[in-house]
């Protein structure tokens, strides 16, 4: 559920900021839907779904712009979802900077192209998800009952922040709490209450601070305990994270809202004491989330919902519009 494809100026782009954290480039792939098939092949992966990280097409200089690309992305993955119809599904991109034209492209995505809904950023353009200005994005979201893939994204932050790739490892995750705690506390779940959120890598920190996320500080507007909803939405388990993490998202979230996710083609080989000069080989990303998934103390078919039937009952949600 959490496979990303990177059209290939948007590899090129990503691989020279790669470049600047002393990694061997190219690290990321250009998408090329028949070389993705072959690495699933090798991984005993039987699907993936598609989707595209990153602030693009929302930092381009026009709207025309931001459409362009966004439509190209949705192009590229309708064009290898057709080519591979049992090998993949997407998640499409859409300008949410643009509301109006968001909402058009998201009905194009969920109706004409058939996808399984839509990536957003944890922010855009460092303004929250629940700004009024995407009203018309999430209106048309709700009424197609889509399901929405939340990824994290730089913001601005502290210069602390900055060093040693503290924005990815701490801020990101951070980023994904509170992109989720005000779609929460601000009572936009109860507005919009059709739309499904997938949220990457655990969760961030939601997990970890459930309790303290449903405290009743602060003046909250949403209907229920905070708890309900952060119940409600699925985590994917992309990021190299471990057995025990895993099986904490599972009794406190619920096993059912946990899905296999690997955030190919990104992975990190073992820290060596030495600056990165490569990163794992392609193939062993998936095998890492998936050996956690192995090695947790639960029954085949508890870890079977994991690894497949979750995302399944997702999907076909999805499908069911």
């Amino acid at each position: 559920m959490h496979c990303h494809a990177y059209p290939r100026r948007s590899a090129e782009i990503v691989n020279q900021r790669l470049a600047h954290h002393g990694l061997a480039v190219p690290v990321i792939p250009a998408f090329d839907a028949d070389a993705y098939v072959a690495t699933l092949d090798v991984a005993g992966i039987d699907m993936a779904v598609l989707s595209l990280p990153g602030p693009s097409p929302d930092s381009l200089p026009t709207p025309a712009d931001r459409l362009r690309f966004a439509r190209e992305v949705n192009d590229l993955y309708a064009m290898a979802v057709a080519r591979h119809p049992g090998r993949f599904r997407a998640f499409g991109r859409v300008p949410l900077v643009d509301g109006e034209a968001a909402a058009l492209e998201l009905r194009r995505i969920v109706v004409e192209l058939d996808m399984n809904g839509v990536t957003l950023p944890t922010n855009v353009l460092d303004r929250p998800l629940d700004d009024p200005q995407f009203d018309a994005f999430w209106a048309e979201a709700d009424r197609l009952h889509a399901t929405c893939f939340l990824h994290p994204l730089n913001f601005s932050c502290s210069p602390m922040l900055q060093a040693y790739d503290l924005l990815t490892r701490i801020g990101w995750p951070a980023d994904t709490t509170l992109a989720v705690g005000r779609l929460v506390l601000s009572g936009h779940r109860d507005r919009f209450p059709n739309v499904t959120l997938l949220i990457s890598h655990l969760g961030g920190m939601i997990p970890t601070y459930l309790g303290r996320l449903s405290w009743a500080t602060g003046a909250p507007k949403c209907a229920r305990d905070p708890e309900h909803y952060y119940r409600s939405f699925y985590y994917d388990t992309a990021g190299e994270v471990r057995a025990p993490s895993i099986r904490a998202v599972c009794e406190l979230i619920g096993i059912d809202q946990v899905v296999y996710g690997s955030d190919y083609p990104f992975g990190q080989a073992p820290f060596n004491g030495v600056p990165p000069a490569s990163r794992m080989p392609p193939g062993s990303i998936f095998g890492t989330t998936l050996g956690a998934i192995d090695a947790l103390d639960m029954p085949d078919e508890a870890k079977d919902k994991i690894r497949f039937g979750n995302a399944q009952r997702l999907l076909d949600m999805a499908g069911s519009r």
